[in-house]
């Protein structure tokens, strides 16, 4: 995938010393640096998109009784 970026001078020619410094390429450095925030970003952290749902506070998520007995006795009875 291929993209068009505008940003500031100064940002750009220290990401340009940076990727030289690491030895990689442009792209490379670009590719990490969005990476690394997405995984750091708490709206796109899985573990803490679950942590929010299932965390400590939250009500027990296990099934109520009769969803457990309806699940059970519908794999019990299909062919495996």
């Amino acid at each position: 995938m291929e993209t068009v970026i505008s940003i500031p001078d100064m940002t750009f020619q220290a990401a340009e010393q940076f990727a030289q410094n690491l030895g990689i390429s442009r792209n490379e450095f670009y590719t990490r640096a969005i990476s690394f925030y997405l995984q750091k970003s708490p709206e796109y952290s899985v573990t803490e998109r679950l942590n929010q749902i299932y965390g400590k506070g939250r009500e027990n998520s296990t099934l109520e009784p009769v969803l457990q007995q309806l699940q059970f006795h519908s794999l019990s009875q299909g062919e495996w």
